[in-house]
């Protein structure tokens, strides 16, 4: 989830008072994944500022990111090994990673289907992938819709922020994404919904009774 705030604050959501709430529960949602990932070779793909990358270190893994940019923040710069690539093709060979995982990436991505094909080749044969990314019918956008502002993609997100101006090229229903893995060659795929309101100024919403369809973010978990 590509983090805007100042440098100043802290990126950990749970480490400072008036919390994004549904950063609380995208975060913990990462760490109860990455607390069961041992003796792994995990790739991370758009680390961003490393926060994420980070919960990965340790417990004898081996943690490889790929950016476009080095937007990290040296606080999330150790642990693992970083690459600048074309953001194209991942310069790996086949078959080697145990993990490959992206969290608010694979919406930024102009050839989607070329991407997921490239965690599929890199994974080895029955390699996990994790992968998080707003559902394009999550609340606010449906709220949204009601009054006649339906999202058009691609779509700015932001004009300035880490990385520079931000777009999302397209967002994906349940159905939709995991269709797309599917056609990838991916296998055991499962969604999970996270967190369900709307945030900015109202910060409303609860990761307890999510009701899939419209939760804030689909994290898709698969194998090779």
């Amino acid at each position: 989830m590509k983090s805007t705030q100042k440098k100043s604050e802290s990126i950990f959501p749970d480490s400072y008072e008036g919390a994004d709430k549904c950063a609380h529960a995208y975060h913990a949602t990462i760490k109860q994944y990455a607390d069961k990932i041992r003796n792994s070779k995990v790739l991370d793909v758009g680390c961003g500022l490393g926060q994420y990358t980070t919960l990965f270190t340790g417990r004898k893994n081996r943690v490889y990111a790929l950016e476009i940019l080095d937007v990290r923040d040296k606080r999330f710069s150790t642990g693992y090994k970083f690459i600048m690539y074309d953001g194209k093709i991942f310069p790996f060979k086949d078959n080697s990673f145990d993990v490959v995982m992206n969290f608010d990436v694979i919406e930024h991505v102009k050839n989607d289907k070329k991407f997921f094909k490239e965690m599929y080749r890199v994974l080895k044969p029955g390699g996990k992938t994790i992968v998080a990314t707003p559902n394009r019918n999550r609340i606010a956008s449906l709220l949204l819709q009601l009054i006649g502002k339906k999202d058009v993609f691609p779509k700015v997100m932001q004009e300035e922020g880490i990385g520079g101006k931000s777009i999302h090229e397209r967002e994906y229903t349940y159905s939709e994404l995991k269709h797309l893995f599917q056609k990838a060659g991916f296998r055991n795929i499962k969604t999970q919904g996270c967190w369900m309101g709307v945030r900015g100024k109202y910060n409303f919403g609860t990761d307890k009774f999510v009701i899939p369809e419209f939760a804030q973010t689909i994290f898709l978990y698969a194998n090779k």
